[in-house]
């Protein structure tokens, strides 16, 4: 970021230290007017780093910033600037943003409307897979053919559009603490579009003892803290709340749960199998702490695992 700020300030893209860099953005800055934006910022103390080189001559200058975690927005916000929290897109916005990027100025074609208006819903309002879809659609013809093959192969698909969202995703996860991975992925074990009850989540990662105790506080509350990080972290989505604030259902965007199907081969904390295939994989496990996800499969049939140390979740 510094690199590019000076090159614009400079013309110039030659090797420099931070500190050169630095100080060529805050001279080359001072008593003018501007605007910095600065997407996805991560610590506080990249914040700190940061503000350092942009001079403040109370010139109306702005800097906007944008964080997937509340305590972040939380610090560099002030009482005139408010943390501004975005929620998931309409399906207006949706359209709009899609035909946007794929269309530019241009209209969508009329024959081309209702096709993509179904495709865009499965994006369930996240800019992000709005985004990548239109770039997959982009690169084929815009016929209403090619369309309506998508439309009918929305799984496969959206497989793909899942691929090129996880390496963005992944920071989420990659940036998790520790004592939060196993609660976080151990959600992924739960049905696609749950609402899950948080009594019962609660209650099931005590269990699994992924609540770490602390002096003068029941594990209930310590886990409804992990909760309340998690969905300050914009990892986990609220669903519904009780008469006083707390919240009693919650939920996970399916791309967030396919990143938690992904990550789980490498923590050896969650295993979901299905049908017949849990006999097999129990035996192979057998020594490993884990929590299986149980999920009925088109016959309806259910496999109880036999080891009393295993956690299940049972798709209803």
């Amino acid at each position: 970021m510094l690199l590019e700020i000076a090159s614009s300030i400079t013309g110039s893209n030659q090797e420099m230290s931070d500190d050169q860099l630095m100080e060529i953005v805050y001279r080359g800055l001072k008593l003018r007017r501007f605007l910095i934006v600065i997407d996805d910022i991560w610590s506080t103390e990249a914040w700190d780093q940061m503000q350092r080189i942009f001079p403040n001559d109370d010139n109306r200058s702005r800097i906007l910033l944008t964080t997937r975690l509340k305590y972040v927005a939380d610090y560099v916000s002030c009482p005139d600037f408010p943390p501004h929290s975005k929620s998931f897109l309409s399906p207006d916005d949706s359209w709009n943003l899609f035909t946007e990027k794929l269309f530019k100025k241009d209209q969508c074609p009329p024959l081309l409307v209702e096709i993509g208006k179904h495709i865009v819903q499965q994006c369930q309002g996240l800019p992000l897979s709005i985004v990548v879809v239109a770039g997959l659609l982009g690169k084929m013809d815009l016929t209403h053919d090619n369309w309506k093959k998508v439309e009918e192969n929305l799984n496969s698909f959206f497989g793909t559009v899942s691929e090129r969202c996880q390496s963005i995703l992944s920071l989420s996860y990659n940036y998790l603490p520790q004592y939060l991975r196993a609660c976080f992925l151990y959600i992924g074990g739960f049905p696609e579009d749950r609402e899950i009850n948080v009594s019962k989540l609660i209650r099931l990662w005590i269990a699994e003892q992924f609540i770490k105790a602390r002096s003068n506080e029941r594990l209930e509350v310590v886990a409804e803290e992990y909760l309340q990080e998690l969905i300050d972290r914009s990892l986990i989505l609220t669903g519904k709340q009780r008469a006083n604030g707390r919240i009693e259902t919650c939920k996970i965007h399916d791309l967030l749960r396919q990143l938690c199907l992904s990550a789980v081969h490498t923590e050896n904390i969650v295993y979901y199998m299905y049908g017949d295939v849990l006999v097999s994989l129990l035996e192979v496990i057998h020594d490993q702490r884990r929590v299986i996800g149980l999920h009925k499969h088109e016959e309806k049939q259910v496999y109880h695992p036999t080891y009393i140390n295993d956690i299940t979740i049972q798709a209803a």
